[in-house]
């Protein structure tokens, strides 16, 4: 399982854009579009952060197999993109652009 994101800080500071894809959570890598939209216009907080990871394992379409349950990669997508997401401000607060 792979979260990959990028984030771009407005001159005030809030989220510009964003960016959150993932992958082998789904038949074939996905963009979590759904919260990269909550994350637009409003300040990157935890709060604001854990909603938009929560929002992007919500778009998950996980299987069950030998190896992990549905719900266990759901939740492990949230984390990881809770992780990404927290790098990703740091970065862009740092002044490193999407790429």
């Amino acid at each position: 399982m792979g979260v990959s994101a990028g984030i771009v800080l407005g001159g005030a500071g809030d989220v510009a854009d964003a960016r959150i894809a993932l992958s082998s959570v789904a038949p074939t890598p996905l963009r979590a579009r759904a919260a990269e939209a909550r994350l637009r216009g409003r300040p990157p907080s935890q709060e604001n952060l854990a909603e938009a990871a929560h929002l992007a394992a919500e778009e998950t379409r996980p299987i069950t197999d030998v190896r992990a349950s549905a719900s266990y990669r759901r939740t492990l997508a949230r984390v990881l993109a809770l992780r990404t997401l927290r790098d990703a401000v740091s970065l862009a607060q740092q002044g490193s652009p999407l790429r």
